[in-house]
């Protein structure tokens, strides 16, 4: 899952509950923060976490359009699938 909403960690909760799932691998990519448009930051809460991966990247593409910020995420991602994570 991509998102940059789940740096609020109340919204991570859903997350959990999804990971719970047998059938279900889950890994959520967020940036460390979110700018808002009154240039304010909401920093990244990891609150709710338990059952599947998070992988922390910057959004270099922020305040531009999803699709642009989306390709560069997913190149930043299989940098990170190459890893092994436990």
């Amino acid at each position: 899952m991509l998102s940059k909403a789940l740096v609020a960690g109340t919204s991570q909760r859903k997350l959990e509950e999804l990971a719970k799932f047998p059938d279900v691998q889950l890994t959520l990519v967020t940036p460390p923060y979110w700018q808002h448009d009154n240039g304010t930051r909401q920093i990244l809460e990891k609150l709710y976490t338990t059952g599947y991966r998070m992988i922390v990247t910057p959004c270099p593409a922020m305040g531009t359009t999803t699709c642009t910020t989306i390709l560069t995420w997913d190149k930043s991602c299989k940098r990170y699938s190459q890893k092994s994570y436990t």
